[in-house]
């Protein structure tokens, strides 16, 4: 099945299924803690991914050795503005 983690706008975790724990190795307590802390290189390439706009979804392939992953990031928004990402 598919990971999926949802990043508030201050870059933590604010959900993470058993699947993104279980590709990108996180601890079951991830949610609540900085993404860049627990995701190190695999958050920088979705920010990268987010580079090209704020409204749109970006995908990047992110190859760490033994697996390649194909992130594919979106902005979580209400009508009036941009609460978080989810991946």
């Amino acid at each position: 099945s598919e990971g999926l983690i949802l990043f508030d706008n201050e870059d933590v975790i604010v959900l993470a299924n058993e699947s993104a724990r279980r590709y990108l190795s996180l601890p079951a307590d991830c949610e609540g803690k900085s993404a860049g802390e627990a995701l190190g290189v695999v958050f920088a390439s979705i920010k990268d991914a987010l580079r090209g706009g704020e409204k749109d979804s970006h995908a990047v392939q992110l190859d760490l050795g033994e697996r390649v992953f194909q992130i594919a990031a979106s902005p979580v928004a209400t009508s009036k503005k941009n609460i978080g990402v989810v991946c």
